[in-house]
């Protein structure tokens, strides 16, 4: 059976230079603006990105305004933690698993993860997500996106209902992104920015959550 870490390790599909990948992670990260804006979510606060991998998107955090002495990461695999470490400039970077936050109760005031939860299995799913409540203050926020509508991979599950795994938090701030359409024709660029720009399913799902 395949690991989460033994996936990690696999070459990634998502190359830097692949237009399409250009173009997702641009929404991602316009979508995470509009999410923190709507929401009024300082990130001049302390902050965790359960499952960190390379830091990109703690990297992306610290452009939006978190501040890097107060910010903590932690993932699995320690290679990318390494990479992490090179690439970000960050408090904290640690090796630990999600279902077991090596953190004192209430401790942060945003909890972020991206696209890690889908990797766990039940019931390891269950507990990375009320680690992730427990390290959480009880004004904290909770960053999540995550793959939410497409075929299951080896580890990867989708997660129709993030807010089922977070029964004591409300939804602040929900929306779907990333065309499954434009996904499936990446390999001809004109035709998937078509695609991306049309109503249709989307396959990731971007939340805010909070008390």
């Amino acid at each position: 059976m395949t690991t989460v870490e033994d996936f990690y390790r696999r070459p990634s599909a998502w190359s830097a230079r692949d237009p399409y990948v250009l173009r997702a992670r641009q929404q991602v990260e316009r979508a995470l603006l509009d999410a923190l804006n709507a929401t009024s979510i300082n990130l001049d606060a302390d902050l965790l990105d359960v499952g960190t991998g390379s830091g990109a998107y703690l990297s992306v955090l610290i452009g939006l305004g978190a501040v890097p002495s107060r910010c903590h990461g932690i993932d699995l695999v320690p290679e990318r933690i390494t990479i992490a470490r090179e690439r970000c400039p960050a408090r904290d970077l640690r090796v630990a698993d999600a279902t077991d936050l090596p953190y004192d109760t209430g401790t942060f005031d945003v909890v972020s993860q991206f696209t890690c939860l889908c990797n766990l299995p039940d019931p390891a799913r269950k507990q990375a997500a009320d680690e992730i409540v427990r390290v959480a203050r009880p004004a904290g926020r909770v960053v999540w996106f995550d793959i939410a509508n497409a075929p299951a991979g080896e580890v990867t599950t989708p997660i129709p209902e993030p807010a089922t795994l977070f029964p004591s938090l409300r939804v602040l701030h929900d929306r779907r992104l990333l065309s499954r359409a434009a996904a499936l024709t990446r390999n001809r660029p004109r035709l998937s920015r078509v695609l991306e720009s049309l109503p249709g399913p989307r396959t990731n799902r971007l939340m805010i959550l909070g008390r």
